[in-house]
């Protein structure tokens, strides 16, 4: 069984070696595909890796929503809340990255409401990356997977979205949770930070040789989400000395 919404289009990520995604290139060609198949899904994948980092480098991802067919976004402005599209927000995909695509048909989600989309499929991506480079972490590397949903129209693939759930919906809990994910946000956060801050960081992330101490430490300083406060730790390790 497959995992769903709330634990992959997170972003989730292995500070462990769960994985290797090294291999240079994008897609991997899969045979039960026809050839306009293929070409559209990497197509898609190419568009989806150029609106991350433009999204992911400036914070608006109005770049990303702008990938999905109109109106197919729609129910996530029900709860009335301001959410710049946070749901969408990711870590840039670099060039190394790759994808499948397979069925919907027993993926299980959770946390969302899929009455509406209408997918077939979903397309996961995987990379390996570095992450607190600096800190002097034991295992220096990160294999995140991130999950996008498919509808096959003909040859062509579309894009299609889950909802929130009606719970999320009526308690305003949209931004909650899916906060923003963004490089520029960490830039402006680490910029604004003393030496000593700093210093002290990653002081932490080397004496635990293990980053979650100092991420929690930065969630409850800066207000901030995990993911964001991750990378608030990877510019702090990867930028001082």
């Amino acid at each position: 069984m497959r995992s769903g919404f709330t634990l992959v289009i997170a972003l989730a990520t292995c500070i462990a070696a769960c994985g290797n995604a090294s291999e240079a290139g994008s897609a991997r060609q899969q045979s039960h595909f026809t050839p306009a198949e293929q070409a559209s899904l990497n197509n898609l994948f190419g568009q989806l890796k150029a609106a991350s980092r433009r999204g992911f480098d400036t914070g608006d991802w109005s770049v990303m929503a702008a990938l999905y067919s109109p109106g197919a976004l729609a129910c996530w402005d029900a709860s009335g809340e301001t959410h710049h599209f946070s749901f969408l927000s990711m870590e840039p995909i670099p060039d190394t990255a790759q994808y499948t695509v397979d069925s919907l048909d027993r993926y299980v989600f959770g946390g969302v409401d899929t009455s509406a989309m209408n997918g077939t499929h979903f397309m996961s991506v995987r990379y390996e990356t570095w992450f607190a480079r600096g800190c002097e972490l034991p295992t220096p590397k990160k294999w995140p997977e991130k999950h996008f949903y498919l509808r096959k129209a003909g040859d062509q693939f579309l894009l299609v979205h889950p909802c929130p759930s009606t719970q999320d919906v009526e308690q305003k809990r949209v931004v909650e949770v899916w906060p923003m994910v963004s490089g520029a946000e960490a830039a402006r956060i680490v910029s604004a930070m003393s030496a000593e801050e700093q210093r002290s960081i990653r002081e932490q992330v080397r004496r635990d040789a293990f980053p979650l101490n100092a991420i929690y430490s930065i969630q409850a300083r800066h207000h901030l989400g995990y993911e964001q406060a991750s990378l608030v730790l990877d510019r702090v390790c990867s930028t001082g000395g």
